[in-house]
């Protein structure tokens, strides 16, 4: 179970840089999920779910809470995503 989460955070993570490459040379990925559109806010909002979930359910799991912590500060960090 821990490997489908932490392989879950790995495919979260490719989401989002390949989400960062198309919005770079995409026009309509840009206005679909672009900043201040409701795509971005629905991932970001599901990103933050995600590490509730983590944080709430898989605490015990030190990698992961790791991983997801790592996931919070990114976002933090990384305001225009």
């Amino acid at each position: 179970m821990h490997c489908n989460i932490i392989s879950s955070l790995v495919a979260i993570n490719l989401f989002l840089l390949l989400l960062f490459v198309f919005l770079q040379i995409s026009i309509p990925m840009s206005t679909a999920f672009g900043a201040d559109t409701e795509g971005a806010q629905w991932i970001v909002g599901y990103l933050l779910e995600k590490v509730i979930n983590n944080l709430s359910v898989w605490s015990s799991e030190a990698e992961l809470a790791n991983d997801t912590v790592e996931l919070l500060v990114t976002l933090v960090e990384k305001r225009e995503r």
